[in-house]
């Protein structure tokens, strides 16, 4: 995992105590996708991947899949204070999306996440990864609107 994925992972936690892996992943994305828009560099080397619950970090999944309560990672964060406010911006933004009109939102928006599950059916298992190209290009024109 990524030393800016645990950071801003860790960063979510602090500021959702009760949040779920569901949210917690989508969270990553779209600041992930902001990033891309706003600096233009991805958040993580690391790509997501097209699952059929929505843009997904492997090494996040396999890290908390068994938890119920998702607790913070060791170590110190190395976040600026722009990329906090970010990650402040976009829990703010999506915040009156339940956990899983969040993620269906993602599933049916994102150019990126539709094209890289290239027509499977909903429940179709994919591993296929995310274009940060095409992710930044949308995320882009949406600042720009």
């Amino acid at each position: 995992m990524d030393k800016k994925i645990k950071d801003s992972l860790n960063y979510i936690i602090d500021l959702q105590p009760n949040i779920t892996l569901k949210r917690l992943q989508s969270i990553l994305y779209l600041t992930h996708a902001y990033t891309l828009a706003l600096d233009d560099k991805p958040l993580s080397t690391e790509k997501f991947e097209a699952w059929h619950s929505g843009p997904t970090l492997k090494s996040v999944h396999n890290k908390f899949k068994n938890y119920k309560t998702l607790t913070r990672l060791n170590g110190i964060s190395e976040l600026t204070e722009e990329e906090k406010d970010l990650i402040e911006d976009i829990i703010y933004l999506y915040s009156r999306f339940s956990d899983e009109t969040l993620s269906e939102h993602i599933r049916t928006t994102d150019v990126a996440y539709i094209a890289a599950r290239n027509g499977l059916r909903s429940l179709d298992p994919c591993h296929n990864e995310l274009s940060n190209e095409t992710i930044r290009k949308q995320y882009s024109e949406l600042i720009n609107d």
